[in-house]
């Protein structure tokens, strides 16, 4: 095997063979966001064979800077209403709920003005 395919092997991604039970543990331990990866990278530890930095720094590539972001940015990709509708949300709703947490992140302290992509 390849040392670059090894290395891909290693990091978590929508293509990886584990991605479903990376998923799965996801949806079932996720309770709030905290803005850390916390849920994230215990899943990742647990999943042996996973290299967790590297693959927290590509989620966050794809947008997941935080538990909640790799949900909905990263396993959804970009569309919350994929978990709720099996991949078949409106992108304008997408868009909205989106903008709705990052707002009631933003009004709990959790964001600042300007701050970006971060929930």
């Amino acid at each position: 095997m390849s040392k670059v395919l090894y290395m891909f092997k290693k990091i978590m991604n929508p293509n990886h063979e584990r991605w479903d039970e990376f998923v799965t543990e996801m949806l079932k331990r996720f309770e709030f966001c905290d803005h850390t990866h916390r849920t994230t990278q215990a899943i990742l530890q647990e999943m042996q064979g996973i290299d967790v930095d590297g693959t927290l720094k590509v989620f966050e590539i794809m947008g997941g800077y935080c538990d909640c972001e790799v949900i909905l940015n990263v396993m959804c990709d970009g569309s919350p209403l994929q978990l709720i509708r099996g991949g078949q949300g409106d992108e304008q709703e997408a868009s909205d709920a989106g903008a709705d947490h990052r707002e009631a992140a933003r009004s709990k302290g959790g964001l600042g003005p300007g701050e970006g992509g971060h929930c």
